[in-house]
């Protein structure tokens, strides 16, 4: 995994590495649809779409530079690059353009202070970062569940939408994690834990569903590891115990009958 990934000017410093090396001549929408990794013929709302995480990083890593000491010498001197940043990120109006027109509007130099920058906010104790092998899983898993999902026949529609949604939203997540790092794969979690404390049943297949049953539990393991990853640098132990308690309950045994469950039995698993 690169470890420029784990915070939010490593992952713009790879971005503007990546444009700078692009042909000029290219536009900016397929240097930018290169670097999401996506198809050829990939709409212009596709692609921008994909890299619309970028457009408030400079903001967020001047909010980050600040909770540091020498918070203003930290300022100026990434101010410039985080200026030109955001430059060549407004490019994204104009987007049909040619590259060089992006190129343009920063330099080498910008490039490796972010290099730099990155490098300063990994002493911040930030999220961790995730193994391939664990994010493999979580793609993996999601992309189990998508098809139990599709192949179950006594699932209620609420159920399969509902499941759809963070399944799909988790393998986009880590199809885009050179963009959106783990935050997005947190925030899928996050509220995936929401929903199962406070809507199990609209989230809960059938008994009968054992195939669905399966890969879901599997599919809260692997979330529940991207988690406690996020959590681990910053050491909140009891936070991530809750955490887990709430989010791998669904991990529970699958209740033989399952009438208009509450939050309480529903994530227990009971079987009256």
């Amino acid at each position: 995994m690169d470890k420029f990934l784990s915070n939010p000017a490593g992952r713009l410093y790879r971005f503007l590495e990546h444009c700078a090396q692009e042909n000029g001549n290219d536009t900016v929408l397929q240097g930018w649809r290169r670097y999401l990794e996506l198809p050829e013929g990939s709409s212009a709302v596709e692609i921008l779409t994909g890299v619309a995480p970028f457009f408030p990083l400079p903001d967020l890593i001047a909010e980050q530079l600040m909770t540091m000491d020498d918070a203003d010498e930290h300022l100026d001197d990434f101010a410039p690059a985080l200026d030109a940043a955001r430059e060549a990120l407004s490019i994204a109006v104009e987007s049909t353009v040619h590259m060089t027109q992006m190129q343009r509007r920063f330099n080498p130099g910008h490039v490796q202070a972010l290099r730099h920058c990155s490098r300063v906010l990994q002493r911040l104790p930030s999220a961790g970062l995730p193994s391939d092998d664990q994010l493999n899983e979580v793609r993996a898993s999601a992309q189990s569940l998508v098809d139990a999902i599709l192949a179950a026949t006594d699932l209620p529609a609420t159920v399969r939408e509902t499941l759809l949604g963070y399944a799909n939203a988790a393998i986009r997540d880590v199809d885009l994690f050179k963009v959106g790092g783990l935050d997005a794969l947190v925030r899928e979690a996050n509220r995936f834990r929401g929903q199962v404390a406070t809507s199990p049943g609209s989230m809960l297949p059938p008994a009968k569903e054992e195939g669905v049953w399966a890969n879901l539990k599997r599919f809260a393991t692997a979330l529940g590891i991207v988690v406690a990853i996020s959590h681990a640098p910053i050491a909140i132990g009891e936070d991530i115990e809750a955490y887990k308690q709430q989010l791998l309950s669904i991990t529970a045994p699958a209740p033989a009958v399952l009438v208009a469950p509450g939050p309480s039995s529903a994530l227990e698993g009971d079987p009256s």
